[in-house]
């Protein structure tokens, strides 16, 4: 970090901009950060390229830090990030003397060794030194009526989780409020600039993407109503990975190979601070994300073993019945959705809920073993989902 007066001649009256220049000989060896000690458990650093020339941020050894660095950009008043495979800080180039952000993971004694070796040889153009995983990128980039836009970036790598990895990339507040279109996705409660998904995977994944249109009023981001359009670039997408983007609000689902842009309008369901703690802080979750990406995985993905999903919805007979113990339902969910299993009596009371919640498109079981004092008798299973409803009797014996 520079501090500089703005009166650099002292006469009282302000100078700036000023042109700041740097000379001596280059640094020649590595360089250790931090250059003592190290940095803790899921805190951040702040380092810096330390040569006149672009740096790699694949090429940087990383110890205990996720794979993920970020780059303020002040004219665009939003961080630049990136993953190895994917993001808005194009390549991993770090620019000469530029500033970074980055994260120790949850194991903590993080630090980064920058080498000689990790600068490119020509800036601007980017050289590979690790050899390439097979790997694929998505973005999909939002655009409001007023012109404001933002991109959520998503990147396939062969270790890539459908829960936290180390390429994920949070995405962080602004160091200064303004209003702006914002996108981004979620795992579980965190905020993500780049999720990174696999590259193989038997099962979809469900991803939840949310885009907001925020206001600026005092010392909160409220969000507004305003008309956005999605569009995506998919030339990086793998080929055997199928993207689904489902509207929540209309019900609307899209396949991003089959149409090219998307337009809806933003609502308003909330603020949020503009403040955080800490040195750096990333967005929260406000209300209901808007859209969900449903992400499968053909059969050439893992010769053939890859199960298809549903293409009807059902509750399949369970085993066995009549039962004691225990008995096994199944059911197949062509589409993601809200979706609930119970357990009701003859006269409609509820005995147990199952299952709850929302899922992915596929075939789902459970095992119900009634508990010591329920009754011999016949019961239901009642499946239902936003639109359909499926029942099944089934006989406890004691």
């Amino acid at each position: 970090l520079v501090y500089v007066f703005e009166d650099t001649d002292y006469d009282g009256a302000a100078d700036l901009p000023v042109n700041i220049s740097v000379s001596g000989t280059e640094n020649s060896g590595s360089v250790n950060y931090p250059a003592s000690g190290s940095i803790a458990a899921n805190a951040w650093g702040f380092a810096g390229n330390p040569y006149y020339s672009t740096v790699d941020w694949d090429g940087v050894t990383k110890n205990n830090v996720t794979n993920t660095v970020y780059v303020w950009d002040d004219a665009a008043g939003a961080y630049k990030s990136w993953n190895g495979v994917s993001g808005s800080l194009t390549d991993g180039l770090i620019a000469p003397f530029q500033g970074f952000w980055l994260q120790a993971t949850s194991s903590g004694n993080g630090s980064i060794v920058i080498s000689s070796s990790s600068k490119t040889t020509v800036a601007g153009t980017f050289y590979r030194i690790a050899n390439i995983e097979d790997s694929g990128s998505l973005s999909l980039t939002f655009t409001a009526e007023d012109n404001k836009q933002d991109v959520a970036w998503f990147s396939f790598t062969e270790d890539g989780q459908s829960n936290n990895d180390d390429k994920d990339a949070s995405k962080l507040l602004p160091l200064s409020a303004s209003s702006r279109l914002v996108a981004m996705s979620y795992n579980d409660e965190s905020s993500l600039d780049i999720n990174n998904l696999p590259y193989l995977r038997e099962q979809a994944v469900e991803v939840a993407l949310d885009v907001m249109s925020l206001g600026l009023e005092q010392s909160n981001f409220t969000t507004q109503e305003k008309d956005v359009t999605a569009s995506w670039d998919i030339e990086n997408l793998p080929t055997h990975v199928k993207v689904i983007m489902i509207d929540r609000i209309t019900g609307v689902q899209i396949n991003i190979k089959d149409q090219h842009s998307y337009t809806f309008t933003t609502l308003p369901k909330g603020s949020f601070s503009t403040t955080y703690s800490g040195v750096v802080g990333s967005y929260p979750a406000v209300g209901e994300p808007r859209f969900s990406l449903l992400v499968s995985y053909d059969a050439l993905t893992s010769g053939g073993n890859i199960k298809a999903l549903p293409v009807e919805f059902a509750l399949n007979a369970a085993y066995p019945n009549p039962f004691n113990p225990s008995t096994t339902i199944s059911f197949d969910l062509p589409e993601a959705g809200k979706v609930s299993l119970s357990v009701y009596d003859l006269k409609g009371a509820l005995v147990e809920t199952l299952l709850n919640e929302r899922k992915v498109a596929g075939t789902y079981q459970y095992r119900w073993t009634p508990n010591s004092e329920l009754a011999s008798g016949m019961y239901l299973f009642k499946l239902k989902t936003k639109n359909k409803i499926r029942h099944q009797k089934i006989t406890y014996i004691k």
